[in-house]
């Protein structure tokens, strides 16, 4: 109602006059968020065809889980059977295994955010809590609260720090083997690297490489998938 107030008072708007301008501004909002929606949609299922059209040209019975956004992450990991290994610290054959450490990882990335969430919602209660008391010890508390807050926060942006860098050596690790499988080893390393920031380089370079055939051959997906494990 403020801002209706403010709007009537300030352009000598009438009521009914503001609550048509707010309307336009909610529906020229409402149709930028579904372009939004439609666009992303659009762009995932682009840069999904070429994973889809490797997996079924290696062999793989369910190509199509490359248009679910974390099935197309478990369609990337296995496709090369290439040994999984970061620097020798996780090391394994078996890349399922691999996958399920990047769904965890991901599961903890939702985590961090509900606890921000819930840290930003206690911290906003304390701070109205002390503006509208004049009692001293509900100030203490709420200073003493607010403190115990950021201190969670810090540990929050330590965890997240780790999360992100291993969501980020796995993603690396999964394009390159990738990128490697499918005869670009010129360019696995870098390429692999720049779309950690750059996504659209490995959406480039997944249609370079979707109509190649992989070191294992095509329609042998299980016939080479090695379940022996070996982890450092």
């Amino acid at each position: 109602m403020n801002m209706f107030n403010t709007m009537i008072t300030r352009n000598g708007m009438t009521e009914e006059e503001a609550f048509a301008l707010v309307g336009i501004i909610l529906l020229v909002m409402g149709i930028a968020a579904i372009l939004g929606i439609a666009w992303a949609i659009i762009v995932h299922i682009v840069s999904s065809i070429p994973y889809f059209n490797m997996a079924r040209k290696a062999g793989f019975q369910h190509a199509w889980l490359a248009f679910i956004p974390y099935g197309q992450y478990y369609v990337i990991m296995t496709l090369s059977h290439r040994e999984f290994n970061i620097f020798n610290k996780f090391r394994t054959n078996d890349r399922k295994k691999a996958f399920w450490a990047y769904l965890i990882v991901a599961a903890v990335g939702v985590i961090i955010n509900i606890c921000n969430t819930f840290l930003n919602g206690i911290s906003d209660g304390l701070s109205t809590l002390s503006e509208a008391s004049e009692d001293p010890s509900v100030l203490t508390i709420s200073v003493i609260g607010i403190i115990v807050i950021l201190l969670l926060y810090l540990v929050l942006v330590a965890v997240t720090f780790v999360v992100n860098l291993v969501a980020y050596l796995i993603r690396w690790r999964a394009h390159y083997d990738l990128l490697m499988t499918y005869g670009m080893p010129d360019h696995a390393m870098w390429a692999s690297i720049v779309s950690l920031f750059v996504p659209l380089v490995i959406i480039v370079f997944s249609f370079i490489i979707m109509n190649k055939e992989p070191d294992y051959g095509f329609g042998n997906y299980y016939m080479t998938d090695s379940k022996s494990d070996v982890i450092v």
